[in-house]
């Protein structure tokens, strides 16, 4: 259904894309929950039903375009991906952001319009500093209270 979908990939969104086949996922792509992949719009209903648009005898189209996601990618919850994006390699969409234009291999956007915030591999050395401090599976409930909750109480 969609253009490619690569391997290893983690989708979480509840929608499915509706023009999936202008979609092409790369390998080890993960994609968080309600992540909305925009492929198309129906501008073409206002400009060819308004007087305001002189369109002649021109009829506007339905604009549709590709979204294009390389390999190892993690797009955050709640992010909109817009129509005629490339979301390079190794890169990272913060949760919340709206992606209007390419995202460069390595780095991290966010906001809206995205930006870029940061880059990959700072996130990546800063958390491999803190890996041996911090809890390893989310279903260990005493590790898990002793972090984040009794610390706090000291």
């Amino acid at each position: 259904m969609f253009y490619s979908f690569g391997d290893n990939c983690y989708w979480h969104p509840k929608n499915v894309p509706a023009d999936m086949k202008l979609i092409s996922i790369g390998d080890n792509v993960t994609v968080c929950a309600d992540v909305d992949f925009i492929t198309h719009d129906i501008s073409y209903r206002l400009f060819n039903n308004s007087n305001f648009f002189n369109t002649g005898n021109k009829k506007m189209r339905y604009y549709m375009d590709r979204i294009k996601i390389d390999n190892n990618v993690m797009i955050g919850a709640h992010s909109i991906i817009m129509y005629g994006v490339t979301i390079k390699s190794n890169s990272i969409v913060a949760a919340g952001s709206v992606v209007t234009k390419d995202v460069e291999e390595g780095t991290i956007v966010g906001g809206n319009p995205a930006k870029v915030i940061g880059y990959s591999k700072d996130l990546f050395e800063k958390r491999l500093k803190n890996l041996d401090k911090r809890p390893i599976d989310i279903n260990q409930i005493d590790e898990i209270n002793e972090f984040f909750w009794e610390m706090e109480e000291n």
